[in-house]
């Protein structure tokens, strides 16, 4: 019998950058937890107008439709994670080797072709998305195995994770996405790891 899982956190997103949220922010639930092998995520997405029309594996869709984000690392390591997740369970990775990798990438080509370096192909995270148009939101759960995040050192109890979660909402007709974020960053930039929560691994 597998173990229960346990649920460690539950945060609401915040717009924290801005003096009051936008007119049209709708504020996204997520839960985090644990197996005694992965990080569990489940959210929950109030939208007006879901979608987003990317359909490949590891193709930037945070410039097109709506997106989910986790960002995610080790307390103890240098390299950190970050995957979107759209309404079609459509999944992008990315693996930076430190905070100020970012800064460094390639100031010419396609937003994909920039991004090409840091790109995970070899294995994925567990996803699933379920959109309930009628009652204008979409659900995402994610699995994210230890042994992929964890690079150096082990998972035991008492070991953290700093996480983020976020998101673009989009309209269509709308010129910009609505962005948020659980974490209360002070500028709306959700690499910003100095805000970033802490999540605790139980273990036991």
């Amino acid at each position: 019998m597998n173990p229960k899982p346990i649920f460690v956190a539950d945060w609401t997103m915040q717009q924290a950058w801005r003096t009051e949220p936008e007119p049209d922010f709708l504020p996204a639930r997520v839960r985090v937890g644990w197996s005694p092998d992965a990080m569990l995520v489940e959210a929950e997405l109030p939208d007006r107008d879901i979608f987003n029309p990317v359909k490949e594996f590891n193709q930037a869709a945070f410039t097109s439709g709506d997106v989910f984000e986790i960002f995610l690392r080790p307390e103890w390591q240098e390299p950190y994670f970050e995957f979107h997740i759209t309404p079609d369970n459509q999944l992008f990775q990315l693996r930076f080797t430190n905070a100020q990798h970012r800064f460094h990438l390639p100031a010419t080509g396609t937003l994909d072709e920039q991004l090409a370096e840091l790109k995970i192909w070899k294995s994925k995270i567990t996803t699933t998305t379920r959109v309930d148009t009628a009652a204008q939101r979409w659900f995402v759960s994610a699995t994210v195995p230890f042994a992929m995040i964890v690079e150096t050192g082990v998972m035991k109890p008492g070991a953290r994770w700093l996480s983020s979660f976020c998101r673009y909402d989009y309209t269509r007709g709308r010129s910009e996405p609505i962005l948020s974020s659980t974490s209360p960053h002070a500028k709306c930039s959700f690499h910003r790891q100095e805000e970033w929560q802490p999540v605790e691994f139980p273990g036991g």
